[in-house]
């Protein structure tokens, strides 16, 4: 543990952000205290997880505004600060997805209808680099449509079918010649229905493509 400055005036000679006296606090914590404001970091979090159970909504409000109000006046520290933990945000981000899945979207189509400007650019950029998964995507939609995506379908499926994607779009450019990716078993088949699953797909020239149609293989 880093030692502290026994006394406020010590702390804010040398610039820290708390000093620790070794006497106990009026609650009975011996603990640091900031520099700031005197308050023993205990006595603070205690308050803060009193009012976070108290009301979570209001509590999470307020961060949000404290946070963005700091953001707005420290951008090049925010952006630092974004760029080391890219990952874990994104992580963050998707474990608070899935546990709020519908305030999530919520969220989302609110912000995009006050400013739909940076969502399309986002998305756009995203598609440019990540051509692949979309055509994996929208293939998954219109597989969705017909019932035909699985609800046991896997992270690991998923990227199985991109790469499929990703596939044929090389084979395209190095021959000149169009690629698709192919329902083996048609989604809506004149005998059966297949489902959009990595087994069941093929990578098919566009003319072969064509001419199978909804028959089960290429004739």
């Amino acid at each position: 543990m880093i030692d502290l400055p026994k006394t406020k005036e010590e702390a804010k000679q040398i610039g820290a952000r708390a000093f620790l006296t070794g006497e106990p606090c009026s609650h009975g914590h011996v603990a640091p205290r900031y520099t700031l404001n005197s308050r023993c970091k205990t006595c603070a979090a205690e308050s803060v997880a009193r009012q976070k159970a108290a009301n979570p909504e209001k509590f999470a409000e307020r961060i949000r505004k404290a946070t963005a109000k700091w953001q707005a006046a420290n951008p090049e520290a925010t952006k630092a600060w974004r760029d080391q933990n890219r990952s874990s945000m994104n992580a963050a981000t998707t474990r608070y997805r899935q546990r709020n899945t519908e305030k999530y979207n919520e969220t989302v189509r609110q912000r995009r209808e006050r400013d739909p400007g940076p969502s399309r650019r986002a998305a756009l950029a995203w598609q440019q680099k990540n051509l692949d998964k979309k055509l994996a995507l929208n293939s998954e939609r219109r597989a969705a449509k017909l019932n035909a995506t699985p609800p046991w379908l896997t992270r690991e499926h998923r990227n199985e079918i991109a790469a499929m994607h990703r596939e044929a779009r090389r084979l395209s450019k190095e021959t000149g010649i169009p690629h698709h990716v192919d329902h083996i078993e048609a989604l809506r088949g004149e005998l059966s229905c297949g489902l959009h699953v990595p087994w069941n797909l093929q990578i098919l020239t566009a003319v072969d493509n064509l001419k199978k149609g909804n028959r089960l293989r290429a004739a």
